[in-house]
């Protein structure tokens, strides 16, 4: 046991021979030695020896060495020499120095070996201990490389943290692992105490603030011998057009941050609370986005350009999945009511919003939605020339526009029980049962228009528009493509809209239920009608 400091000193003479032991007033023995002519070798009371290279201390630097503040014993690990405390804290070598801390062999468990100990070293008081390169010194000894003024412990690692070929460098690399190397891969050692990472009933963050928090998980070589309470960081604020998912966070936890719709995020998205209890980076800031589009209606966003490329569909899905755009990595592909949502049936040659979406090529669009149930081996999309829908091969290059978040589709169809039935995802109100006639388009919209049905007033039904329709194909089934539960009997032809071509005002959409395809078709066709309001 080092029971009382041992101090040396480094004085400016240029020779050993003149600078000679005294007594500090304090009482203790102290040892001079000559900084900067020759390697020093200097050994404390208890035998703890300091090998200091020349030129690694400045002139009059003081140096104590005594038995550091007790510890609590980590877990899966046996403490096997007195701590020891290099000083004064604050200060550090200009070069590596060895320290050689003698051990008690008596100490080491069985199975064990001196070559099995290894040196941690923690700021003073911190018991934030970090693994050293160790190696054997002698019999009863281990020797560690250091730079700095530290605590200084050494244990043998019992449990899954085994030190070997290189595990406890404080870095996870090659084939380590959690099972192979806790100490450098982040596993909270266990022990049959506090400590064992589990919080047991008796124990509180007061008595035991490993346990309750865990919160210095051993990576980047950090081994908990005694947590403490836990490192909070604060001061976290949301960004103007933005949202922070909480102000304060505990090390090592992260907050995220994420921009209102039509804003793209500049800066980090996340950030962890650091062991120094501030926030890693800076906040990032929320501006006005110029790579996508927010359709506040559906709460989608859109990406804005299309990328020049055609993919087939396996290529398409993982196009968007790898997108970063705006700062956000969630891209996928739309379903295909998400991608009908942003198709203007009232232009042509693209039927788009060319406001909106300025620039889009024309072509087929791609949807994540599987068409297999109408042909083997396709997928829906959509015509962006015309804003037609169809299945199409997914072996064939599509082109790709991708969206981001989405209001969940979880609602259903309501049967109302008066011959309605209400879609409470859209909130439209359908006839559940067609007519047994077929109409031309004109008098379609005429028979919708004096339906009398749900005790609603004559006037109020009306025929749907094209998107309407489509809201309640069930591209799962065929013949029909629909609910048959929710709309029994339905035929499987094309079903009128009110929806015009833009380019023949004699022309208009019709979805074709065998399998919720669609077209434009000439308004004197007779095909069936389903009113809505």
């Amino acid at each position: 046991m080092l029971r009382s400091p041992s101090r040396f000193f480094a004085c400016a003479s240029l020779l050993l021979a003149a600078c000679s032991g005294s007594r500090s007033e304090g009482g203790e023995r102290t040892s001079h030695f000559v900084e900067a002519t020759s390697d020093q070798t200097l050994v404390a009371a208890a035998g703890t020896t300091l090998r200091i290279p020349s030129g690694s201390l400045d002139a009059d630097t003081a140096i104590t060495v005594h038995a550091a503040p007790a510890i609590r014993r980590p877990g899966d690990a046996v403490v096997v020499a007195t701590p020891v405390r290099l000083g004064p804290e604050g200060q550090t070598f200009h070069h590596a120095v060895e320290i050689e801390l003698p051990i008690e062999p008596s100490a080491i468990p069985a199975g064990k070996t001196v070559d099995d100990v290894v040196v941690l070293r923690a700021p003073q008081g911190t018991n934030a201990y970090v693994p050293l390169p160790t190696r054997r010194g002698g019999a009863a000894s281990v020797v560690a490389i250091t730079e700095h003024f530290s605590d200084f412990v050494a244990v043998v690692v019992t449990g899954p943290a085994a030190i070997a070929d290189g595990c406890g460098d404080a870095m996870c690399v090659g084939s380590e692992t959690c099972s192979t190397c806790s100490i450098d891969c982040g596993l909270c050692l266990g022990a049959n105490e506090c400590g064992n990472a589990t919080c047991d009933a008796a124990e509180t963050c007061s008595s035991c603030a490993f346990d309750c928090t865990c919160p210095i998980p051993m990576d980047g070589g950090q081994l908990p011998i005694d947590a403490g309470p836990p490192t909070v960081c604060t001061g976290a604020s949301a960004p103007i057009d933005g949202t922070v998912s909480a102000t304060t966070a505990t090390f090592p936890d992260s907050i995220t941050y994420d921009c209102d719709p039509g804003f793209s995020v500049v800066g980090l998205l996340t950030r962890a609370c650091q062991s120094d209890g501030t926030f890693a980076g800076v906040e990032p800031t929320c501006v006005p986005s110029t790579t996508t589009v927010y359709v506040a209606a559906t709460g989608l966003e859109w990406q804005l350009g299309v990328d020049p490329g055609t993919y087939d569909w396996t290529a398409a899905t993982t196009f968007c999945g790898d997108l970063v755009l705006g700062g956000r990595d969630d891209w996928r592909l739309p379903v295909l009511e998400e991608l009908i949502s942003v198709t203007d049936y009232t232009t042509n040659l693209p039927a788009i919003d060319g406001a909106v979406f300025p620039g889009t090529p024309l072509g087929y669009y791609a949807t994540s939605t599987d068409g297999s149930a109408a042909a083997a081996n396709t997928v829906w999309v959509v015509h962006i020339n015309y804003g037609q829908v169809m299945t199409y091969s997914t072996a064939t290059p599509i082109r790709v526009r991708c969206v981001r978040t989405s209001v969940p589709r979880n609602a259903g169809l309501v049967d109302n029980t008066d011959g309605t039935v209400t879609d409470a995802e859209t909130g439209l109100v359908w006839q559940q049962v067609t007519d047994a006639g077929t109409y031309m388009q004109a008098a379609g919209a005429t028979y919708c228009a004096g339906l009398d049905l749900g005790g609603v007033a004559i006037g109020t039904w009306r025929l749907p528009t094209v998107a309407e329709l489509h809201s309640i194909v069930d591209t799962t089934r065929t013949s029909p493509s629909i609910d048959p539960v929710a709309f029994p009997g339905t035929g499987v032809g094309f079903h009128w809209s009110s929806t015009v071509n833009p380019d023949n005002a004699l022309a208009y959409y019709a979805v074709r239920f065998t399998d919720g395809a669609d077209t434009y078709t000439f308004s004197d066709g007779l095909l069936t009608i389903r009113c809505v309001h």
